[in-house]
């Protein structure tokens, strides 16, 4: 008996094809401005009784870090046209967004810094309870929490110097932290 056309099966093979297309970083001029049709997020669309499709994740873009004090001002990554980098008071972490899709944290760190938080996860309770891992690398974890939101804890190594890079606790799509991944992976020296 044929199964019939839903739209999920329509649905699954649109992300199919876009998704791998639309994941990988791109090299452009650190050049800020807008994106053709507004801001990243921007979300104001009319109703059109059409079945919503994800927007393409955007575009990464060199972001400059030279104007930061500390190591900081060294040190170059990929973000979204519209990142903003801070840094915290005492100018140990960095802090980039870009909306409220795109939120991470980046200090200096050791590779055992990751297998403490995955122990700290494991005291968790409520929708903060982590649900399942779907990454669980040495360098790289990323989980589902009971709450339904997707977060990450990544570390890199540049120049001899580790960096632990993790997504805030908001509530992130697992494609929204999939980016965020890209970005904090991408931090190096800069040239």
């Amino acid at each position: 008996m044929k199964q019939p056309t839903t739209l999920v099966t329509v649905l699954s093979l649109v992300t199919s094809l876009v998704g791998p297309a639309c994941s990988k970083p791109t090299e452009q001029p650190a050049e800020r401005s807008e994106p053709a049709g507004g801001p990243v997020g921007s979300g104001s669309q009319a109703p059109t009784g059409k079945v919503d499709v994800p927007a393409p994740a955007p575009a990464l873009v060199p972001l400059d870090l030279s104007g930061l004090q500390k190591s900081w001002g060294k040190l170059t990554m990929l973000a979204p046209t519209t990142a903003k980098a801070t840094l915290s008071k005492d100018g140990e972490i960095l802090y980039v967004s870009a909306g409220d899709q795109f939120s991470i944290g980046c200090s200096t760190a050791e590779a055992s810094d990751l297998e403490l938080e995955k122990k700290m996860k494991l005291g968790a309770t409520g929708s903060d309870k982590v649900r399942e891992y779907v990454t669980d690398k040495p360098d790289l974890l990323v989980w589902q929490t009971e709450g339904g939101r997707f977060e990450f804890a990544s570390f890199i190594q540049v120049a001899g110097q580790g960096y632990g890079c993790n997504s805030d606790a908001k509530a992130f799509t697992r494609a929204e932290i999939d980016l965020m991944i890209q970005s904090a992976t991408s931090l190096k020296a800069r040239s």
